[in-house]
C-alpha cells in the first residue's frame, strides 16, 4: 500500500517511499525516540545514519534535535530517496555511498543503524507484503546477525568518547547482539519486544 501511495508518515513526519527501498515501520520509531532522549540529554551534535534506506532515522532525529546528520548506504537508489526526504523535511545532510564503514571518515557523537537482520528461515517465511521489499535491506545471513558482527569490528573508530550507538534488532536477537559487542542494553518497543540495542 505504501508503495502505491508513494508516501508514508514516520515520527509524525512525511516521507516519500518507492520500490527498491525499505518502507519505514513503527518498530523503528523506538530507535528514534531513544536516540532523541540520549541526544538531548547528552548534548550530542553529530549523527551517522548507516544503512539509511529512506533516511527516516536520520531525518527524524535531525529534525527533532537539530543534529548534523550524515547518511550512508550501499544502495545508490536508497541514498537518492534519502536526499529527497531530507529536502522534503528541510534537513541538510551529507550523503555517502558506502558499504557499512568502508568510506566513512571521522567520528560521530551518535551512530544509528537499522541493518538487514532477517535469517534464512525468516526469508523463507516472509509475509506476502514484505516480499515486495528489497532483499538487500532484509537478509542478514544464515542467523540474521552477520551485519552486527561486521559493525562490531569497526564502530569504535567512528564513535566519539561518550557517544552512543543504537541498533535495531529482530525478535529474540537483542541478547545475541549484546554478546557480540560485549556490552549494551536493550530498549523495548510498544509491544514489549526488545527492539533496540544501545552501546555506549
Amino acid at each position: 500500500m505504501q508503495y502505491i501511495l508513494g508516501e508514508w508518515t514516520f515520527m509524525g513526519l512525511p516521507f516519500h517511499v518507492r520500490p527498491g527501498v525499505l518502507i519505514p515501520r513503527q518498530d523503528t520509531e523506538t530507535l528514534c525516540e531513544h536516540a532523541l532522549v540520549l541526544a538531548k540529554g547528552r548534548g550530542y551534535h553529530t549523527l551517522l545514519d548507516m544503512c539509511c534506506g529512506s533516511g527516516c532515522i536520520g531525518v527524524s532525529v535531525a529534525k527533532l534535535s537539530a543534529m548534523d546528520v550524515t547518511f550512508a548506504d550501499i544502495s545508490g537508489e536508497a541514498l537518492e530517496l534519502a536526499k529527497e526526504n531530507a529536502e522534503l523535511n528541510q534537513i541538510k545532510g551529507s550523503f555517502i555511498n558506502s558499504d557499512l564503514f568502508d568510506k566513512i571518515e571521522g567520528g560521530f557523537d551518535m551512530l544509528c543503524c537499522n541493518p538487514p537482520y532477517l535469517s534464512r528461515e525468516d526469508m523463507l517465511n516472509l509475509q506476502r507484503e514484505v516480499t515486495y521489499e528489497p532483499r538487500l535491506a532484509l537478509f542478514g545471513g544464515e542467523d540474521g546477525l552477520d551485519f552486527y558482527r561486521l559493525i562490531s569490528n569497526d564502530y569504535k573508530k567512528h564513535l566519539r568518547n561518550g557517544g552512543a550507538m543504537l541498533l535495531e534488532v529482530g525478535i529474540s536477537q537483542a541478547q545475541c547482539v549484546i554478546e557480540i559487542f560485549g556490552e549494551g542494553y536493550a530498549v523495548k518497543d510498544i509491544n514489549g519486544i526488545d527492539r533496540v540495542v544501545v552501546i555506549c
